[in-house]
């Protein structure tokens, strides 16, 4: 079981459906599910199982429930949630949940596992010195930075599964060009969880507001999922290598995502000089782009 070989496991696309089909009929069989939603005179019949398949693996994962025949989104989904817009934030939720990533390193039976430890290590490397186009050069970087890279170990079909994913959740965006390649980067993943994190306050001193997002998001800096991937990660020099940045310097991945909310008036960063909650924001070459003590939501959500 996985989340990332979507022949076996689905599509995002087909999750986005059954998400909206269930909004409006609220319960449903599967078989009326299937019906709706891969009707075969629209359909090539090869991808007439997909449905199915993403049914089955969102009900694993807890998003859907099924009793008496019958399937809903789950009740404890808040009401505020019950819009497909919201989709992208209730399925991260899911797939994050610790029980869905007990067996983070298992090869087998890991459910949402093993896009997590990849997200993870995705949001480990450094944004503008590397390139994550393929399974390939994914791969001999892996190689390079862990003893066993079995866990982590990525072919075509599964590479493609995680850029979808990553994408759909908020991890990651492609660029126009090359289309090939992945850019990790956390933004929209963060500014969906900033309401909660702040929880009321205007204001925050930086080293607690990192700490709550790694709590809501346990794949960026600090996170728990984070902190077992780099267990597993040796330092290295040279091509492919990674190194970890000193203490209270950030990655660059979210570096990047703080900086484009303040560029965009969602957050305010002040650096204060009586403070001791001091972090550090890394940009090319590792420099440090700016120092912050506190950080200030200016923004809302919908």
């Amino acid at each position: 079981m996985s989340l990332l070989n979507r022949p076996s496991d689905g599509f995002h696309s087909n999750l986005v459906v059954i998400y909206k089909l269930l909004l409006l009929e609220k319960k449903l069989s599967r078989e009326k599910i299937k019906s709706l939603c891969s009707p075969p005179t629209a359909i090539d019949s090869n991808y007439l199982g997909d449905t199915i398949k993403s049914l089955n693996r969102w009900t694993q994962l807890g998003l859907f429930v099924e009793s008496d025949g019958e399937v809903s989104i789950n009740p404890i989904v808040p009401k505020k949630d019950l819009r497909i817009e919201r989709l992208p934030s209730v399925a991260r939720g899911f797939v994050l949940k610790s029980e869905n990533n007990d067996k983070l390193f298992d090869k087998e039976g890991s459910l949402s596992a093993d896009f997590t430890r990849m997200q993870a290590w995705s949001l480990t490397q450094d944004v503008w010195e590397y390139d994550q186009t393929s399974d390939v050069e994914v791969n001999l970087r892996l190689n390079k930075q862990t003893k066993d890279n079995s866990i982590f170990q990525q072919n075509d079909t599964r590479w493609s599964g995680f850029k979808a994913w990553s994408q759909f959740l908020g991890f990651a965006w492609t660029p126009p060009f090359p289309k090939a390649k992945i850019e990790p980067d956390p933004t929209e993943a963060i500014r969906d969880v900033l309401h909660d994190a702040f929880n009321e306050e205007d204001t925050l001193d930086a080293l607690s507001l990192i700490k709550r997002l790694s709590e809501y998001l346990p794949v960026l800096d600090g996170g728990r999922y984070r902190r077992m991937v780099e267990d597993l990660l040796g330092e290295s020099e040279g091509e492919y290598s990674w190194r970890p940045l000193p203490v209270g310097q950030l990655s660059t991945s979210l570096s990047r995502a703080l900086i484009r909310l303040r560029e965009d008036g969602t957050l305010h960063f002040e650096d204060r000089d009586d403070s001791e909650h001091r972090l550090s924001l890394t940009g090319r070459g590792r420099i440090v782009l700016a120092t912050v003590t506190h950080i200030s939501f200016k923004g809302g959500i919908s």
